[in-house]
C-alpha cells in the first residue's frame, strides 16, 4: 500500500489505497503534485464579494484535451453545470425551493470550467495544469464524469481536503472513505445499482447471467458489485473483462459468454466499445432471438443503434439499457425543464468554457431537441452543484469565516434536499443514500415499419421494486428467454447398436435351447438319450435359458425416464432420498440376480448331480456293492434343490433388505453445477454383503466340481458324456474368472461393462448347451448311418428290458429278464450273471446285454429251422446257461464284457432280419473275436 505524506497541518498521513487502480503514468503524477505543493489560499477575483469559494467544474468536453467534441448528449452536461451555478448565485428557488431559505448567505461561486477530456491522464494533466494558474485555487469540485477519472481526483483531493461531488462517477470503489475521504456523488453507487440489476434477475426468475465489462475502476468495481449481490438472491453471474479498444480481449470475453451457454448478459462499457462488441456478438450467435442484452449507462443506446449494420440492428430488438434516471416526475424537475427550455443567450455559456474550438460548444439545440438531452445525468449534474452550495452556506451559517473544507465536508454528509433528481441524501461514505435512488429500464423496440427504437418500459424504486410488465423481449413477446441453455448432457446410454447384438445372441441362446428341447424330447426313448437322463437335460436346457434372460432386464435404462422429464433441475435422475424403487428400470435391476442366479445354478447343479451319480456309481461298483448301484435321480434332486434354495435364500433377501435401485451417478459439471456427464447404474447400499457371497459360491462350486471332474476322468461312460461335461465344467469357470478380471479392468464404461456382462452370459449358456448335446447329436447321427449301412432301420429301443449299467443305469428296468422257456434268467445283481458287474481302475463297466423275449423267441424259431449260422457265427449260448468262471483281473472281465454285449445286440439285430440280414450282418462282423 503506497503512503503520500501529508502536508504541513494535516493531522493524520494520507493512505492510497486506490493508487494501484490508476496508470503508471496518473501514479506518477500523483506523488509530483504531493512532494512538490502544498494548498494555495484563496484569492479573490477582481469585483468578487466577500466569501466566495472557487467552485471547479469538470466537464467531458473533448476526447482527449484536442478538438474533437464529445458527445452530443454531453453538451448538456457541461450547460446544466453553468446553470445551476447561475441558479446558485441568483438564489433561483424555482427548482430547489430551498434555496429561498438562503438568501442572507454570503456564499458565491466563482466556477472554473475544466475539460478533462475522457481518460484519467487527460484529468490529471489538467488538475497540474490549475495549480500554474494564480486565479485558480479549488475550494470546491464538482465532477469528474468517469469513475476512472475520478480516482485520481478524488486522491489529490483528498490530500487537499477539497469537497468532491460526482455526478456520473459510480465506481463502488470510491466508496472507500480510508481512500478518498472528501468523495461524494448524487448519482448512486453502482452497488446500489448492482442491487436494482439483481433484483430485475431476479424478478424475471434467472438463476445465471454473464457480465461483459471494462477492465477499468468503473468496470470492474460494477462487475465485482454485481456479483455480489446477484449471489445473495441466488444469482450466479460469469463475469469477464476487456481493455477498451482491444478487439482480441472483446473477442475473449464474448467467447467465454458463449462457452458458458449463456443467453442474458450484461454489458459494461462506453460508446467506443459498443459497435465491435455487438458486431461480434452476433457474429458468434449470441445476439437475437432467445438471447437478452441489457446495457448500462456508459452506452447512449439511442445515439448508437444507428452506427450498427442492419442485421446487428435488427437483432437487438428486445434488449434494454438500466440506468439511474436522474430526473423524476416531481415540481423541482417541471421547474429546471422549463427554465432549460427557456435559455438563449449561447454566449453565456461559451464564454465561461475556456479553449480556442473551432465551433461552440453550447448551440441552441442542445435546450430545445431531445437528442442532446440526456435526463439519465443532467439532473445529477444540477444537484451536484447546489449540493455544494447548500452545505457551503450551512457550514457558514454554523462557523461564519472559520468554516473549513472539512466543515463543509460534514455539512455535505448531513444535507437533505429536493431537488430535479429527487430527495438528495448523502451516507457518510459520500454515497447517495439508495433509498433515494430512482432506476429507469428503456427497451429496443420496433416501430411500425420495422426499425428499432428505444423506449422506457420499467422502473425500479426501493420502495415498490421492478415494474417491467411492458417489456418485450427478443420474441416479441412479453416472456423473459431463458437465462441460459443447458450444455449438453452426456447420459452415457448403452448404444441402440450394442443392444441389437444382445438381444441377437439372447434368442440365438433361446432357439438354441428350445431346439435342443425339441430334440430331445423327439429322441426321448433312444439309447443316447436315455442313458442321458431326459429329465437332467432338460433341466440344463432350463437353466441356461433362465440364466440368459436376465440380458432382457440388464438392457433397461432410465433413458425412457428422462424423455419424459421425470428428472430434477439438473437433468438428472434423482436417486438419492426417498426414492420410488418400483419404477419399471428398478424392479429391472432386481431381476438380474434372480434371474443369473438362479439360472445358473439350475444348469450347475443338474451337471454337477450328473458328475456326482458317476462317482457314486464308481465308488459303490469299486467295493463289489452292486445291489446299491442304483442311484435314481430322488437321489441328485438333494443337490439340485440345495443349490436353488441357497441362491433364492440370498437373492430374497436381497431384494428385500437391500433392494436394487437405478442411480445416474454426475462425473462431470460445468460452472453453473449442470451435468454435462453422467452415467445409470443399479446400485443399493450394502449390494457386495449379497453379491460377494453369491459370487464366491459360484466360483467355489465350479472349482469342487472341475476337482470332481479330474477324479473321475478316467471313468470312461457312455457315448463319453462324462468327458463332456468336465469340459462345460472348465468353460463355465475360465468363463467367470477371467469375464469377472476383465469386468474390472475394461468395465468402467457403461456400454463397455454391459456388453461385457452379456457375454460372460451368453458364453456360459451357449457353451453348456453346445457342449452337452452336439456330442450327443452327433453320435445319434452316427448310429443311424450306420445302420442304414446295413439296411436296418434304427428304433427307438432295442432292448426294452436291457440292464444297464453306468450312465444307463437310471432308466434301465431292474426286472429279471426270462427267456423263452419261461425261466428267469441272470440279472444284473446277480454275481453268478455272465459278465459280473464292477469297475476297477476308473475302466468302463458295460453290462452284458441279453435280448429281449421277442428276440430270443425268435432266434429259437431260427434255429428251430436249421438257420444255424447266425447264432454260430456270433457265439451266443442259450440263455439260463452257467455263468462262465470270472477273469482272474477285473481289466480283462471288463473287455470281455464289453465286447460281448456289442456282439450280442448286433445279434439281436441280425435275427429280426431272416436269413439274407444276418447273413449280411455276419459278413460286417467276421472280424470280432
Amino acid at each position: 500500500m503506497s503512503r503520500i505524506r501529508a502536508r504541513p497541518g494535516d493531522a493524520e498521513p494520507f493512505t492510497c489505497q486506490a493508487c494501484n487502480r490508476v496508470g503508471r503514468r496518473t501514479l506518477g503524477w500523483l506523488f509530483v503534485i504531493a512532494a512538490t505543493r502544498t494548498h494555495k489560499p484563496s484569492v479573490l477575483v477582481e469585483g468578487a464579494k466577500p466569501h466566495t469559494l472557487d467552485l471547479g467544474l469538470f466537464m467531458p468536453v473533448t476526447e482527449d484535451l484536442a478538438f474533437t467534441f464529445r458527445k452530443d448528449p454531453q453538451r448538456s452536461w457541461s450547460a446544466m453545470s453553468l446553470l445551476a451555478v447561475d441558479h446558485f448565485n441568483r438564489r433561483d428557488s424555482s427548482v430547489v425551493a430551498a434555496l429561498a431559505d438562503y438568501a442572507s448567505c454570503p456564499i458565491q461561486f466563482n466556477n472554473s470550467f475544466v475539460d478533462t477530456g475522457w481518460k484519467a491522464e487527460n484529468v490529471v494533466e489538467q488538475y497540474i495544469e490549475s495549480y500554474k494558474r494564480d486565479d485558480v485555487n479549488y475550494d470546491l469540485i464538482v465532477g469528474p464524469a468517469r469513475s476512472a477519472c475520478s480516482v485520481p481526483v478524488a486522491t489529490l483531493a483528498g490530500i487537499d481536503k477539497i469537497p468532491q461531488v460526482s455526478y456520473w462517477s459510480t465506481s463502488p470503489s470510491l466508496e472507500d472513505k480510508s481512500a478518498y475521504p472528501y468523495f461524494s456523488r448524487t448519482i448512486p453507487s453502482d452497488s446500489d445499482m448492482s442491487y436494482a440489476v439483481a433484483q430485475l434477475m431476479h424478478n424475471f426468475d434467472y438463476d445465471f447471467m454473464g457480465i461483459v465489462h471494462l477492465s477499468d475502476a468503473y468496470g470492474q468495481a460494477y462487475a465485482e458489485a454485481l456479483v455480489t449481490e446477484a449471489a445473495v438472491l441466488g444469482v450466479s453471474v460469469t463475469s469477464k473483462g476487456f481493455t477498451s479498444g482491444s478487439t482480441e480481449a472483446i473477442d475473449i470475453a464474448l467467447s467465454r459468454m458463449k462457452d458458458a451457454n449463456l443467453n442474458v448478459f450484461i454489458l459494461v462499457c462506453f460508446d467506443e466499445d459498443f459497435v465491435y462488441v455487438m458486431t461480434k456478438a452476433e457474429e458468434l450467435g449470441l445476439l437475437g432471438k432467445g438471447k437478452l442484452w441489457i446495457f448500462t449507462d456508459g452506452v447512449d443506446l439511442s445515439g448508437m443503434l444507428s452506427s450498427l449494420d442492419d442485421s446487428v440492428r435488427a437483432k437487438l430488438h428486445g434488449s434494454a439499457r438500466i440506468l439511474a434516471s436522474s430526473c423524476v416526475g416531481n415540481t423541482a424537475n417541471e421547474a429546471l425543464v422549463a427554465s432549460w427550455n427557456s435559455q438563449t443567450d449561447m454566449s453565456f455559456f461559451n464564454d465561461q468554457i475556456p479553449g480556442d474550438y473551432a465551433a461552440p460548444w453550447i448551440i441552441p439545440e442542445v435546450f430545445t431537441t431531445d437528442q442532446y438531452w440526456d435526463e439519465s445525468v443532467v439532473c445529477y449534474v444540477y444537484d451536484a452543484v447546489m449540493s455544494q452550495g447548500l452545505a457551503a452556506c450551512n457550514a457558514w451559517a454554523a462557523l461564519g469565516d472559520e468554516a473549513t473544507s472539512a466543515d463543509r465536508l460534514q455539512y455535505l454528509r448531513d444535507l437533505t434536499f429536493l431537488g430535479p433528481s429527487g430527495t438528495v441524501v448523502f451516507e457518510d461514505n459520500g454515497n447517495r443514500d439508495p433509498v433515494t435512488g430512482y432506476y429507469i429500464l428503456q427497451n429496443v423496440v420496433l416501430d411500425e415499419s420495422g426499425e428499432p427504437y428505444v423506449e422506457m418500459r420499467g422502473t425500479w424504486a426501493l420502495e415498490t421494486g421492478w415494474n417491467t410488465a411492458q417489456i418485450t423481449f427478443s420474441d416479441g413477446t412479453n416472456n423473459p428467454p431463458p437465462s441460459i441453455t443447458k450444455p449438453v448432457h452426456e447420459l452415457n446410454l448403452v448404444p441402440v447398436v450394442y443392444k441389437y447384438i444382445t438381444f441377437s445372441l439372447l434368442i440365438f441362446s433361446l432357439v438354441l435351447g428350445v431346439g435342443f428341447s425339441i430334440w430331445t424330447f423327439i429322441n426321448r426313448d433312444t439309447k443316447i438319450v436315455r442313458s442321458s437322463q431326459p429329465f437332467f437335460l432338460y433341466l440344463i436346457i432350463f437353466g441356461c435359458l433362465v440364466s440368459s434372460c436376465a440380458i432382457v432386464p440388464m438392457s433397461y435404462d432410465d433413458a425412457q425416464i428422462l424423455s419424459q422429464g421425470d428428472d430434477d433441475e439438473d437433468g438428472v435422475d434423482d436417486d438419492s432420498g426417498e426414492t420410488d424403487l418400483n419404477r419399471s428400470v428398478d424392479v429391472a435391476c432386481r431381476a438380474v440376480p434372480f434371474l443369473y442366479g438362479l439360472g445358473f445354478v439350475i444348469t450347475f447343479t443338474s451337471l454337477f448331480a450328473k458328475i456326482q451319480r458317476v462317482l457314486r456309481l464308481f465308488d459303490n461298483a469299486a467295493a463289489g456293492n452292486y445291489m446299491r448301484a442304483r442311484v435314481g435321480i430322488r437321489d441328485m434332486m438333494v443337490y439340485i434343490v440345495f443349490g436353488i434354495s441357497i441362491e433364492a435364500v440370498i437373492c430374497g433377501a436381497w431384494a428385500h433388505f437391500d433392494p436394487l435401485h437405478w442411480e445416474r451417478k454426475v462425473t462431470h459439471r460445468n460452472e453453473f453445477n449442470f451435468p454435462t456427464e453422467s452415467y445409470g447404474h443399479c446400485v443399493s447400499e450394502h449390494a457386495w454383503y449379497y453379491m460377494g457371497p453369491m459370487l464366491l459360491l459360484h466360483v467355489c462350486a465350479l472349482f469342487y466340481a472341475v476337482w470332481l471332474c479330474y477324479k473321475t476322468r478316467n471313468i470312461s461312460t457312455d457315448f463319453q458324456e462324462g468327458k463332456w461335461i468336465s469340459i462345460a465344467m472348465v468353460s463355465n469357470l475360465q468363463i467367470v474368472c477371467f469375464g469377472v478380471l476383465i469386468l474390472y479392468m475394461l468395465g468402467s464404461g457403461p456400454s463397455v461393462s454391459y456388453f461385457i456382462r452379456c457375454g460372460i452370459i451368453f458364453l456360459n449358456d451357449v457353451g453348456v448347451l453346445l457342449v452337452i448335446f452336439v456330442p450327443k447329436v452327433y453320435a445319434q447321427n452316427l448310429e443311424a448311418d450306420f445302420l442304414g449301412k446295413v439296411g436296418i432301420a434304427p428304433e427307438k429301443s432295442i432292448e426294452t428290458n436291457a440292464p444297464v449299467y453306468g450312465e444307463e443305469g437310471l432308466e434301465a428296468d431292474d426286472n429279471a429278464t426270462r427267456d423263452n422257456s419261461g425261466r428267469t434268467g441272470p440279472t444284473r445283481f446277480n454275481p453268478a450273471f455272465k459278465g459280473a458287474q464292477g469297475t476297477q481302475g476308473g475302466a468302463k463297466l458295460t453290462p452284458l446285454k441279453l435280448p429281449s423275449r421277442a428276440s430270443t423267441r425268435r432266434e429259437s424259431n431260427s434255429n428251430s429251422s436249421g438257420n444255424s449260422g447266425g447264432s454260430s457265427a456270433l457265439g451266443q449260448g442259450p440263455p439260463g446257461a452257467g455263468a462262465p468262471p470270472i477273469p482272474g483281473s477285473l481289466q480283462q472281465l471288463i473287455s470281455s464284457q464289453k465286447e460281448n454285449s456289442r456282439v450280442s445286440q448286433e445279434a439281436s439285430q441280425a435275427s429280426r432280419l431272416g436269413g439274407d440280414g444276418a447273413g449280411v450282418l455276419h459278413g460286417l462282423l467276421s472280424d470280432h473275436p
